[in-house]
């Protein structure tokens, strides 16, 4: 039996190195939750139940819980990186399936929709001519670029204060 209880606690602390392993593996990916194993008790029953002078039978990791933290924010280079500050997820739509994320890398495809670098679409709710949102339903983000001709300017017109000296 105390050969036993201490596999269990071998296997429990393997299994959080694996947890903390995993953490350190993804400390570079953006969006990514680290997460946190907990431990719980293995507590001694007959089929009577519990008896007053059981000792325990162990340790086993009862959950891997997600941390859901405030990760840092950086600058880039992309004007369609987007961060979220705070609670929230971007929901994001492939053939029709939702799924969630923190990682706010995204790119524009051929056809002008916001994808991430798997190709799911990010999901908006559409905005009102009136203002507001229309919030009956999620659709893709889609951005229309309007491009012409270059035209030299022919006109401009400058406000400015210039100081007295």
């Amino acid at each position: 039996m105390p050969f036993n209880i201490a596999l269990t606690g071998l296997n429990a602390a393997n299994q959080d190195l694996n947890v903390t392993a995993n953490n350190l593996a993804n400390v570079s990916s953006t969006g990514f939750k680290a997460s946190r194993a907990e431990f719980g008790d293995l507590f001694a029953s007959t089929q009577r139940g519990v008896s007053r002078t059981a000792v325990g039978n162990g340790v086993s990791v009862s959950e891997v819980a997600q941390q859901f933290t405030q990760g840092n924010i950086e600058t880039t280079g992309n004007n369609l990186d987007i961060a979220i500050s705070g609670n929230g997820f971007f929901t994001l739509s492939t053939g029709g399936a939702l799924s969630y994320t923190r990682d706010g890398q995204f790119e524009m495809d051929q056809n002008g929709n916001v994808i991430n670098s798997q190709g799911s679409n990010l999901q908006v709710y559409p905005p009102l001519a009136t203002g507001g949102f229309n919030t009956g339903g999620l659709q893709n983000l889609t951005l229309t670029t309007n491009e012409s001709a270059p035209q030299a300017t022919t006109t401009a017109k400058i406000t400015a204060n210039l100081p007295a000296s």
